[in-house]
């Protein structure tokens, strides 16, 4: 039996900005005999519908789980032969569970594809391979790992966010859009370089970590590195901008029997058993060095406060209530949501192709993910946005954190009559995208990233 993995998307090449792509399949054969054999065969396409495969690679029983590499691989896959050998380990395993049944069969597939992938009389350009980062390398062969995260991890904690990575991440369907035209513009002769414009780029969505490669909790920053990047649109900037920063504030109660009941559960956890005796004996003997309705309210209060019903005890017996010292108390902090409305009027044929593609960019886009085993739903990709004033962030505008599409809303008669050109697109599209931050703003955010005091920052 032979079974051929989906194809994969390996980005290579010495940093973000000077990346090819290769495309490689890997064909399974196998089992046969008894005990099972497999065998497997690496090949690489001229594009990503799968034209122009040849044999680049081939492992079976003989190789002892090595790649013996031949001359019809392109030069750049001749120099990325590690990279290659990695994505075509995750391949076949992508495959296993359908040629490997049994135990036995397992660990037969498992002997040729394990960790012993190194190349045999490949001519590899070893130095080129050892000179790259543990996370360059990751970045290259697959496509999911988080490349937009910071470059400047450690060698250390490399190692780890790749585990993680790989326990929580499958692969997307073989239907999903992974890369859009680099720019999209509307109108087509916006002058990108002297002109106030908006620029949206669509990412690939990565987790954040639980823990941060400094050992924090709540995670790693992101990033929206370039190299997340899966296609861009640049717009004028529409009229009705506008940004709402705010934090949840709430009013607090906790009155003086509360307090008192706190103290004792306090020394009881921090103590243990002698703690809560200790803190109990103490509260008492505060009550009772008071003097007349002092120490009386303060007993009924904490006798209310263990009975669940503090305010009535008081005010069925004395007709008053105990301060309940109430303040305003920081909650947490709020997303930032941001809507923006764009006309499109297509003045000429190849503009009316431009604005569906923007349509199309922003529709698909934000569709969720399906998983190649149909059996999870992957997050949709995420959005970086960005005001500019020509080539520079505009610094009299806000600027983002990277962002969710949470609603594409598109009038196709915005005018409120059904008209079209010859070729059937509507002479005007009216649409509404409407944004949430994935996370929000913090105070230390307007010292990074570069933001100076002559901005307004986030």
């Amino acid at each position: 039996m032979t079974t051929t993995s989906q194809l994969a998307r390996i980005r290579v090449g010495p940093n973000s900005r000077n990346k090819v792509t290769l495309y490689t399949r890997t064909r399974v054969t196998g089992p046969t005999g008894n005990p099972p054999q497999y065998s497997t065969e690496i090949l690489q396409y001229t594009d990503a519908k799968g034209n122009g495969g040849v044999v680049i690679g081939v492992q079976d029983s003989n190789s002892k789980g090595k790649i013996i590499w031949n001359d019809s691989a392109s030069e750049t896959a001749k120099k990325y032969q590690s990279t290659i050998a990695k994505a075509s380990k995750n391949q076949v395993n992508s495959i296993s569970n359908d040629i490997a049944t049994t135990a036995e069969e397992k660990e037969a597939l498992n002997s040729i594809s394990g960790s012993n992938n190194s190349a045999i009389d490949s001519g590899t350009d070893e130095q080129g391979v050892a000179s790259q980062s543990k996370s360059e390398a990751r970045k290259e062969w697959d496509p999911n790992f988080g490349v937009g995260q910071r470059d400047d991890f450690d060698a250390n904690s490399v190692e780890e966010d790749i585990d993680v990575q790989d326990q929580v991440t499958s692969d997307a369907n073989s239907g999903t859009r992974k890369e859009f035209d680099n720019l999209l513009v509307y109108p087509t002769t916006l002058r990108q370089d002297n002109q106030d414009t908006i620029w949206f780029t669509m990412m690939e969505y990565i987790p954040k970590k639980m823990v941060d490669s400094a050992g924090g909790f709540g995670g790693n920053d992101r990033g929206m590195s370039e190299s997340r990047s899966i296609g861009k649109v640049c717009l004028p900037i529409p009229g009705g901008i506008n940004d709402s920063n705010n934090a949840n504030w709430a009013s607090g109660e906790m009155n003086a029997g509360q307090m008192a009941l706190a103290r004792i559960a306090l020394g009881g956890i921090v103590n243990g058993f002698e703690g809560l005796a200790a803190e109990t004996v103490s509260t008492l003997e505060k009550v009772g060095g008071n003097k007349g309705e002092v120490k009386n309210a303060i007993a009924q209060q904490i006798a209310g406060a263990a009975t669940g019903d503090n305010k009535a005890l008081m005010q069925r017996t004395s007709g008053q209530v105990i301060n309940p010292n109430m303040e305003l108390l920081f909650g947490g902090p709020a997303l930032r949501d941001f809507s923006f409305a764009f006309n499109f009027t297509a003045r000429s044929a190849p503009e009316a192709k431009e604005i569906l593609k923007i349509i199309r960019f922003f529709k698909q886009g934000m569709a969720p993910i399906k998983s190649a085993s149909n059996l999870f739903l992957k997050s949709p990709n995420t959005w970086k946005l960005e005001y500019k004033n020509g080539n520079k962030t505009h610094k009299a505008l806000n600027r983002f954190k990277e962002c969710a599409l949470k609603t594409c809303s598109l009038q196709y008669t915005p005018d409120g009559n059904y008209a079209t050109f010859e070729d059937g697109i509507m002479t005007k599209y009216s649409m509404t995208l409407a944004f949430t931050e994935l996370e929000p703003v913090f105070n230390s955010d307007y010292s990074e990233n570069g933001i100076t005091e002559n901005e307004i920052g986030y």
